[in-house]
Order: structure tokens, then sequence, then C-alpha cells
């Protein structure tokens, strides 16, 4: 049987939303240096989606763009842009994603994984919870656009509410991850954690990840 040449087939994938505001490229430089330096190895080569609706409209945007690349993120395309910064997409060769309120709707029923994570792999749990029953070992990563509890210890990363949803939580009844994202809100974890190895609830108050012991 033939196989053409060029096939087009619809997919969905999930991309981190990068939400850019400042006045200058200076400040965007240093936030986004500090943010980075966090976890070098999460964000090279990340591809990413700026939101760039808090940006002063003088700053022109191909120097934003090319900041982003020269600190190793991937832009794939720009959301909720000003007038001033949507004239300038052409010569970027993005595209503007047009930003739409999501439906409300039922999640579905948890993803349960009954086996170890080992390192290298990823588990996401699309639109639903996610439950770990074994351990997440080093370098593995475990993500759900909802909830997450991990009843082994979790060594490997974590990525709960992962399309924004920040009421998203995350349980660990052994607290040893690399690193523990919420809603996009990224917290490295080191040994020195006064956490670490406990059960714990994870969630996001403000913009900072905040620990609470379980009893």
């Amino acid at each position: 049987m033939h196989s053409p040449t060029i096939e087009f087939k619809g997919g969905s994938y999930t991309l981190s939303t990068l939400r850019l505001c400042g006045r200058t490229l200076a400040q965007l430089d240093t936030a986004l240096r500090q943010h980075i330096e966090r976890a070098p190895a999460l964000f090279s080569r990340m591809p990413v989606i700026l939101d760039i609706e808090g940006l002063d409209p003088a700053l022109p945007l191909a120097d934003v763009v090319e900041l982003a690349r020269q600190l190793t993120l991937l832009p794939m395309a720009v959301s909720r842009a000003q007038p001033t910064h949507k004239a300038q997409l052409d010569d970027l060769a993005l595209p503007c994603l047009e930003h739409k309120a999501q439906k409300a709707h039922h999640r579905l029923p948890p993803l349960v994984v009954d086996k170890p994570v080992r390192s290298g792999q990823q588990i996401y749990a699309r639109e639903r919870d996610l439950i770990v029953l074994a351990a997440v070992s080093a370098g593995a990563e475990v993500m759900a656009d909802g909830n997450i509890q991990v009843f082994g210890a979790l060594r490997g990363r974590a990525f709960a509410g992962a399309t924004g949803d920040p009421s998203a939580y995350l349980i660990s009844h052994n607290f040893q991850p690399e690193l523990v994202a919420m809603a996009g809100h990224y917290q490295t974890i080191e040994p020195n954690h006064p956490h670490w190895g406990q059960p714990v609830l994870v969630q996001l108050q403000g913009t900072a990840l905040a620990c609470q012991p379980l009893s």
C-alpha cells in the first residue's frame, strides 16, 4: 500500500505559558535569569508561549523574543498581544494565539499508576488527577492538569495544575523531589528542605509554593 509523502494530523500538546510584564528589557533579563537559574536543565530548550499582555507597548517585541532565545527558551507563539505588538508579528514569523476562557467541565476519573515511574519516564494525566501508588525516581516526571498524589517516595519532578489551575495541589507521602511546580510556578527542592522525606501537602499561595506537613 502506498504511503503518502505528507499527512496532516490533529494533535494536542501541552506548552508552558511564560507571562511577561515589564517596561524595560533589563527588567525582563534579570527576572528571567533568576527564574531559570533555579532549574536550568528544566528550562533549557523549553518550548513556550509568550503571554505579552503586560509588556510596555514601546518595548520592541523582537528584542523580547531574542532575549528568550538567548536564555535557551524556544518561543513558539505569543498570546494576548497589544495592537502595537501584533503589528510586529509578521517580521518575527510567530503566530498570535487568541486567549479563550476554558469552559467549565468535569474532570475525567483519576489516572492511577501502580508501578514505579523510572528515570527518564514522563506520566501525564490530561484533564484529570494523577495518583501514583509507587515511587517516582530521580529524573522522572509526573504531570497532571489536576492534582497529584504520590504514595511512594517522590524523587523526580512533579507538575500539578499543568494547564494553569491555581487550585491544584500535590500530596507526597515521602517528599524528596528535584522540583515541584503548581500552575507554572516552580520551586527546586534541596535535601535541607524542612519537610524533606516527610508526608506533605503542597499548594500555591499567591505566586509561592507552600508546604504543609500531613499528620
